[in-house]
């Protein structure tokens, strides 16, 4: 069809239209970059002289799959032709230094966009732009994701929602140059939270940081609540909870607080007691607690219908954040009620829910669990993957769990032959 075309009709809007469609089409074949790089050869064969958008659509794919070089050698000779980079443009380049870690990549575009004007147009750039530093950064400052993100951040954005969050405390630099910047976008102000979060382990100063989010949410006060909208920043504090026995027992806070919608309050930052007041017996007694809240849940099936909602409910990967943290902690029967839960609720675990319970029961070396673990994971569906290879690589001694292992399938061959 294209080739039998007049060449001035190859220019017009609606076929260069048509072919980026046809070049972003979905398909279910084994190699779709190839096949979209052989239509897009054929295209240019035919006389189709691409223009800025057709160009990014081939940045965009080889970005897409880690082709690098080839994105970058696009932008490069469409830049040569006069074809001038688009906001576009520099978010497809972005994603390919995000799947190849290119670090290098990540500074040549924030130059290069910022000289264009594009970085300080496009809040979705600027995303962007965070996330490939938090990502590229990720490998070798894997401890201090906020320190490195903070100096980029600040080029961008106003840092009030980090001094409202407890996050950032001013040094007395340039302070009125700052408050000039834009507000952050929900996005990028989530990022920076989780690039906070990665980095402190100090349970009491996320605490009071959780305590200013929950207040914020509660209230629907500033952009800090809109953070809430999603389940992302729940996902981040519970992670950061999770990793202690003194703090666990918040996880459960933050799930009632997205599956309940919170009476507004004065006194709501109240209800959370601070890391040090809780006790050893209160560690002992904090599995009845889990079973009532989770009882509670379980009650209320009608709480996903609000036509409006403050606070995102639970995703299948909170249900499985929350699994993990209380089963490595050695709740392990709340953790079999969370699953319960889920599937009461209607949402099927997925091999993310069955991997976690399963790094649980592994780094507590408990083999019975492990064994059903696996068992109800091939039940509903699940391969073993390179995920639950990683969760096994927990137990510490191998041999006696391919013992139990070898058991468990000759007690099931067993009472298959008795039936």
């Amino acid at each position: 069809m294209l080739k039998s075309m007049p060449a001035r009709d190859l220019l017009l809007f609606k076929v260069q239209k048509f072919c980026v469609m046809l070049l972003r089409a979905k398909l279910d074949v084994q190699n779709l970059y190839r096949l979209r790089s052989n239509a897009f050869a054929f295209m240019l064969e035919a006389g189709v002289r691409p223009n800025r958008v057709l160009v990014d659509v081939i940045i965009l794919n080889a970005a897409e799959a880690g082709d690098l070089s080839t994105a970058w050698r696009s932008h490069t000779i469409a830049k040569d032709n006069g074809l001038k980079p688009s906001n576009f443009t520099y978010c497809a380049l972005l994603k390919g230094a995000r799947h190849r870690k290119g670090i290098l990549t990540v500074r040549i575009v924030h130059r290069d966009a910022k000289v264009d004007g594009w970085l300080f147009k496009s809040n979705q750039l600027k995303f962007e732009l965070l996330y490939a530093y938090y990502v590229s950064n990720n490998g070798k400052h894997h401890h201090e994701p906020y320190s490195i993100l903070l100096p980029y951040y600040r080029q961008l954005f106003d840092v009030k929602p980090l001094q409202e969050l407890g996050i950032f405390q001013s040094t007395g630099r340039c302070i009125d140059e700052e408050e000039r910047m834009p507000q952050p976008t929900v996005p990028a102000l989530g990022l920076i939270l989780l690039a906070w979060l990665t980095e402190n382990y100090n349970n009491e100063s996320v605490l009071e940081v959780y305590k200013r989010y929950r207040y914020h949410t509660q209230h629907n006060q500033s952009l800090i609540a809109q953070l809430a909208r999603s389940q992302h920043t729940a996902n981040a504090f519970m992670v950061a909870f999770g990793k202690s026995p003194r703090t666990v027992h918040i996880c459960t806070q933050i799930v009632q607080d997205m599956l309940k919608p919170p009476v507004v309050r004065v006194d709501t930052l109240k209800s959370l007691p601070s890391t040090s007041s809780v006790s050893h017996s209160n560690e002992d007694s904090s599995e009845h607690a889990f079973n009532d809240a989770i009882s509670e849940y379980a009650s209320n099936k009608d709480l996903d219908n609000y036509n409006i909602r403050r606070i995102a409910p639970p995703s299948v990967q909170t249900w499985s954040i929350l699994s993990f943290a209380l089963i490595k902690n050695g709740h392990s029967n709340a953790a079999e009620k969370v699953i319960a839960l889920m599937e009461a609720r209607g949402q099927k675990p997925s091999d993310v829910t069955w991997n976690s319970l399963l790094s649980g029961y592994a780094e507590l070396q408990d083999f019975p669990g492990i064994i059903h673990t696996l068992q109800r994971m091939e039940q509903a569906g699940f391969e073993h993957d390179h995920w639950t290879t990683k969760a096994l690589a927990r137990v510490v001694d191998r041999e006696a769990l391919l013992r139990s292992l070898e058991e468990s399938t000759k007690d099931n061959v067993d009472d298959t032959n008795g039936e």
